[in-house]
């Protein structure tokens, strides 16, 4: 396994990689670990064709310990190679959840896949991950979490968003999500797999 390490530069600005290439639609997964997003099953060929194919996406996975993270950027390299997709197009970091190394104001969306309901992660890392995710949002942003292994009750999440946000983060309107989403939504959810995961969909409004 290739064990190159990619480190933020600074906390305030966006990684050097992402300034190079002019991002316009940034996506944080934060917690990608060994399974990031674009490699679940029964979505990964839509959702990475999705980025491949649109330039103005640029994926980053985000955890903090880098193992996970190198086998998660490895699996994804290798699934990459077959459909001869560029493996650069996604940039692995490794970065506190909760000490993002985006500047405020600067990402689309964030993805909390299967951290919330995470037992082995701590209620205070777990309001700072949602602290720091509304920092860095845009106005109008999302934040999407994402359970399906061990859901906790959909209202224990959003009394704990509201607390972690300081109500800066509120349920998004469903008319404003694209059939497209909502279809990649019941895919990643595998109803058969995970009869309680859910998709809640929160948007960043103003102070």
């Amino acid at each position: 396994m290739d064990q190159e390490r990619t480190r933020p530069r600074s906390r305030d600005g966006v990684l050097s990689q992402g300034q190079e290439k002019g991002e316009k639609y940034i996506v944080v997964e934060i917690g990608s670990g060994k399974d990031p997003l674009p490699t679940v099953r029964g979505v990964t060929n839509a959702y990475r064709g999705r980025i491949h194919e649109n330039p103005d996406i640029y994926y980053f996975g985000v955890d903090r310990n880098f193992e996970r993270l190198a086998y998660g950027r490895d699996k994804l390299a290798l699934m990459d190679k077959v459909r001869k997709f560029d493996p650069h197009e996604l940039l692995f970091v490794e970065a506190e959840g909760e000490n993002l190394p985006f500047a405020s104001d600067s990402v689309s969306e964030v993805v909390l896949k299967d951290v919330l309901g995470d037992i082995e992660v701590g209620r205070k890392m777990k309001e700072g991950m949602i602290a720091d995710a509304t920092r860095v949002l845009k106005l109008g942003g999302t934040l999407k979490v994402i359970e399906r292994k061990s859901p906790p009750s959909q209202d224990a999440v959003l009394s704990l968003v509201a607390v972690s946000s300081e109500g800066r983060l509120a349920v998004a309107d469903p008319a404003l999500v694209s059939p497209e989403d909502r279809g990649f939504d019941e895919q990643v959810l595998e109803p058969l797999l995970y009869p309680s995961a859910f998709v809640l969909r929160l948007s960043k409004k103003s102070a």
